[in-house]
């Protein structure tokens, strides 16, 4: 690829953000000066993208470690929506699914009909001739103070015990004993919560035979879906040692299973040093922090591109990068787009 484009000068500065005289004029001086702190210390700046990206890379870093384990040779792999999506290299899987957080949240404990993901339901359930299964690893990630997200600890669990129930009722609605068990991360999720939830699986079962019911009486008789978790380590151990922690006895060919591997590191940049700085679960909200139309697609296809821009420049580079995405393929170009606008008034960092 090219190399990045060079910065345009500046015709004057105030705290670090460059207009010119003319744009000054018709700008408020203190909101000129609030962009600019913003942009060179805030989220929309170089060096706070570079943390995000460099923090990204080396999650994605250990999804892979988790893909090369033995147990998971062979494995569909699905990212999360839409967090996940960064983590997973597009040569590895273009695959999605969307198990939102939000509805197994303490006290919700709910089931989605409008997202079944019906497709990783089918893939992992899919049998090859010898009767043996092929798991389907989910990626995702959490934020800061968490080892794993809700969409884990919860909204898969509760998805898979609903369907699990569904295609193992008879037609009359009975079901066989263990049909509501729910598989739940020991230490994250308690047993007293765990019988709640349990609670649910019936109803949303019931629910999801109305909407769903082809897709219940094609699958009747599978046996029930279970969940395994990986995730980085809690303690002063390496991710390899997390990694045959959480999967040295797994066996996934027996039964239908979903692996949750969660990319994010809980111990944050304690565990880091000498490593430099690192977000958990950087690739969260992404609004927040990425140029619009910066996609997880633009971010690897220049990848190498992006390293090699300064942080000084990082944050005008990746916006021109997304700007050019439609028009050339979000390959690194010359294209000399300013950085952001806000209303008539044109920012360089």
């Amino acid at each position: 690829p090219a190399a990045p484009p060079p910065m345009r000068e500046p015709s004057s500065s105030a705290d670090g953000t460059w207009v010119t005289p003319a744009q000054l004029q018709d700008t408020d001086e203190r909101t000129v000066l609030r962009i600019g702190r913003r942009g060179v210390h805030g989220e929309h700046s170089g060096a706070h993208l570079r943390t995000r990206l460099s923090s990204i890379e080396e999650e994605s870093v250990f999804l892979e470690h988790v893909l090369r384990h033995r147990s998971l040779q062979g494995a569909a792999v699905c990212a999360n929506l839409r967090c996940g999506r960064w983590y997973v290299r597009p040569h590895i899987s273009e695959r999605t699914c969307y198990f939102k957080s939000t509805d197994g949240h303490i006290g919700t404990w709910g089931f989605s009909l409008t997202r079944l993901n019906e497709h990783v339901l089918r893939s992992c359930c899919a049998a090859s001739a010898d009767g043996s299964f092929r798991p389907v690893v989910v990626v995702d990630a959490t934020r800061r103070g968490k080892v794993l997200p809700d969409s884990f600890s919860r909204t898969i669990p509760i998805w898979a015990a609903v369907w699990s129930r569904a295609v193992q009722c008879t037609e009359a609605g009975g079901a066989p004993d263990g049909a509501d068990a729910v598989d739940v991360p020991a230490g994250v999720v308690s047993a007293q919560e765990r019988r709640l939830i349990a609670a649910r699986i019936p109803e949303h079962a019931r629910r999801l035979r109305e909407v769903a019911g082809g897709a219940v009486r094609e699958l009747r008789g599978l046996p029930r879906i279970r969940v395994h978790w990986v995730f980085r380590a809690l303690e002063d151990h390496s991710d390899e040692e997390a990694v045959e922690r959480c999967l040295a006895d797994a066996s996934f060919h027996t039964a239908p299973t979903v692996v949750c591997v969660c990319v994010s590191d809980p111990r944050g940049s304690s565990a880091r040093e000498g490593r430099g700085e690192y977000i958990q679960g950087a690739a969260d909200d992404e609004e927040s922090w990425a140029p619009a139309g910066f996609t997880p697609e633009v971010w690897w296809r220049n990848e190498e591109c992006i390293r090699r821009t300064p942080a000084c420049d990082l944050y005008r580079c990746a916006t021109e990068l997304a700007a050019a995405k439609t028009e050339e393929g979000g390959a690194c170009s010359e294209a000399t787009a300013e950085a952001f606008r806000i209303g008539g008034l044109a920012v360089w960092v």
